[in-house]
């Protein structure tokens, strides 16, 4: 979309949307300059917010917009759209592939176990999909975390799912998170299909990390290697 800013609001926008816009958006609807000019308050608003916080990993504030009963699985609360354009707001209800990402798709990519935790007793759905097919188990593999991972397959994330590059959750785990065999092992009986689970957590390890997952841990700070 180019600029997040007031100049980017033409008068034949209908509607300023982004997935992640970050302050762009609440400076506009605070000082009544977008073409809406009732954003304050507005569920559209709200939800925008749960994906901010679900992306930047705030686990009090993603808990607070939850309690509200927001649409969990709400994408693109705002989107852009000429004069005379045919767009649907808001997609079917029962509609698993749709464009953008989800509160529990931004979580599991960025690794936050709490914030996941969160979505997940919001029955958050595990296996939508985005325009290319992720779900968010491949984001959660991507991100290097076992301990994600675990989570979203013990509330029935699909491990056999393929994005549209054929790709599966365990062909998208980054290499510097198996730096061992112990770690490929564990990664392997994760994440192939049929592998036995756990009942569901409702609560992340104390540190908020799990402590072998190597893509989680702070930069500066070594784990003393595996055998």
């Amino acid at each position: 979309m180019g600029n997040n800013t007031a100049s980017s609001c033409h008068q034949r926008c209908d509607k300023v949307a982004v997935e992640y816009a970050g302050a762009g958006i609440y400076a506009l609807a605070s000082q009544g300059r977008h073409p809406d000019g009732d954003l304050q308050g507005s569920e559209a608003l709200l939800c925008h917010k749960m994906l901010v916080a679900a992306k930047d990993g705030r686990e009090d504030e993603l808990k607070m917009l939850l309690e509200q009963g927001l649409p969990v699985d709400r994408r693109r609360p705002f989107f852009m759209k000429r004069e005379q354009e045919d767009v649907e707001v808001v997609a079917p209800a029962n509609a698993r592939r749709v464009h953008g990402m989800t509160a529990l798709m931004y979580a599991s990519q960025a690794g936050y176990p709490k914030c996941c935790i969160q979505l997940l007793l919001a029955k958050a759905d595990t296996n939508c999909e985005d325009e290319d097919g992720m779900r968010p188990l491949h984001f959660a593999a991507t991100s290097g975390s076992l301990y994600v991972c675990e989570l979203l397959i013990q509330h029935r994330a699909d491990v056999e799912a393929k994005a549209d590059d054929g790709k599966t959750a365990l062909d998208m785990v980054p290499d510097d998170a198996v730096p061992t065999a112990k770690l490929h092992k564990r990664w392997q009986e994760l994440l192939e299909a049929n592998a036995p689970t756990k009942e569901p957590a409702t609560s992340p390890p104390e540190n908020q990390e799990n402590p072998n997952d190597v893509g989680n841990r702070p930069k500066g700070v070594d784990k003393e290697s595996e055998s």
